[in-house]
């Protein structure tokens, strides 16, 4: 669909005369439009390294529609060309994120999942929408990282409601882009996928007194955050507390 990405996205490899991958090949690959019948742009990450022989493309689209598009990517002095592409017209439609992905350690979901409308021109939830909205990282943090989790989900009443995604790699100025065919895609606000350091305790549920040599009447609950603000997940060691210097009688002792 004009202006929005490609649904099938090129993979380009490297091979040698007998057709096996190059997995030492190094450098970049281009892709360029070579047949253009309908004068249409190229956008999107035209340039992509190689990694292990291979170049993926994750967000090409062309802005115009048309029959017989031809894509030329080109390494060094060897080319290639694709098969011929159909660009259908574009309906209108446009993708927002209504709640932005944040927090979480690699390999785990965020603790914030996205949430993707679709829109009308005029900006109103185009509540009969059943598209399927799917899920690519836009701005590459940590290079090779990927997306884990259910990526594509399809709309209910114009909302795409995400639940298991995360990303498997640490970094600070991800985004992700929100696609799906015949919309105009969305591109999330910058995020950060923590390592999982620990960088501070705080009390999500503050203990409450009672008589003493009495269990409190309300056991705190600590949880353990990253630099970001966010629990480490799947943090498993102990936690110890104690009372404070001069937080009342001298004698008194925690016990439990």
């Amino acid at each position: 669909t004009a202006k929005v990405p490609f649904s099938t996205q090129p993979v380009i490899q490297v091979q040698d005369a007998g057709g096996n991958l190059v997995t030492s090949a190094s450098g970049s690959v281009v892709i360029s439009i070579s047949s253009n019948p309908a004068a249409g742009t190229l956008s999107g990450t035209t340039t992509q390294a190689i990694t292990n022989g291979i170049a993926t493309f994750t967000d090409l689209s062309i802005n115009n529609a048309g029959a017989g598009y031809v894509l030329t990517a080109t390494f060094g002095a060897i080319t290639a060309t694709s098969g011929s592409l159909t660009i259908g017209a574009w309906t209108g439609y446009a993708l927002s994120f209504t709640t932005q992905p944040s927090g979480g350690a690699p390999g785990v979901a965020f603790l914030q999942q996205p949430v993707v409308k679709v829109l009308d021109a005029a900006g109103n939830v185009v509540t009969t929408s059943s598209a399927v909205v799917y899920l690519a990282i836009s701005n590459y943090a940590a290079a090779g990282a990927s997306l884990i989790g259910a990526v594509r989900v399809a709309a209910s009443s114009g909302v795409a409601t995400f639940s298991t995604v995360g990303i498997d790699s640490a970094g600070a100025g991800y985004t992700l882009q929100a696609y799906a065919d015949g919309f105009s895609s969305a591109t999330s606000d910058l995020f950060s996928v923590s390592g999982g350091i620990i960088a501070g305790l705080v009390f999500s549920q503050q203990p409450v007194g009672s008589s003493g040599g009495l269990a409190l009447g309300t056991q705190p609950i600590v949880k353990v955050l990253d630099a970001e603000g966010s629990v480490v997940a799947g943090y498993s060691s102990s936690v110890t507390v104690s009372l404070a210097p001069n937080s009342g009688n001298d004698a008194a002792r925690l016990s439990g």
